[in-house]
């Protein structure tokens, strides 16, 4: 992000988009490779959020703004709510005695910018639209045994969820 913030306040808006683009295309990719070693820091979406905040403050205002109105939460109070999630689940797959993994995230909002105005997704044109702000894996063996009790947990809960099990070789899981 640092090679946007360098950019003079004088410079066209094609020297702007220059820049952002060369940190979309190297840096971000780079950070991409990174996040293998970073213990579940995402640093990839990270810089590319901040890419997106510095090269279009309005979108990326518009698009925080959205989250909070539709969603009722800011970036980071979707992260802590993710973080409460993930250890009640953890916690009851540990009573359980369920040896889990599990991975979470909260959508960026260049992530939500970039669902809405993409032409990947023609059937998302808003945000309300969006349906995966907040996302939850739990990795096991027993698939029979982990879907059950995240059931039986998602029943006693208020959160519209969807289910999804991959095929145990797809993406390595």
């Amino acid at each position: 992000a640092d090679k946007i913030q360098a950019v003079p306040a004088a410079a066209t808006k094609a020297e702007k988009k220059y820049r952002y683009q060369e940190l979309d295309h190297i840096y971000t990719r780079l950070a991409s490779r990174l996040n293998g070693y970073l213990n579940g820091y995402n640093l990839f979406e990270e810089v590319r959020n901040k890419g997106f905040q510095l090269n279009d403050p309005e979108e990326y205002q518009r698009a925080s703004e959205a989250r909070k109105e539709i969603w009722g939460l800011s970036y980071t109070e979707m992260g802590q709510e993710l973080e409460r999630i993930k250890q009640e689940i953890l916690a009851m797959f540990e009573q359980n005695r369920m040896d889990v993994k599990g991975e979470g995230r909260v959508k960026t909002t260049a992530s939500l910018h970039e669902k809405v105005h993409s032409r990947r997704r023609p059937e998302i044109k808003a945000f309300e639209k969006i349906t995966d702000m907040i996302g939850v894996r739990v990795i096991d063996e027993d698939i029979d045994g982990a879907l059950g009790l995240i059931y039986s947990w998602l029943n006693h809960q208020d959160i519209s969820f969807v289910s999804e099990t991959k095929d145990k070789w797809q993406k390595g899981y």
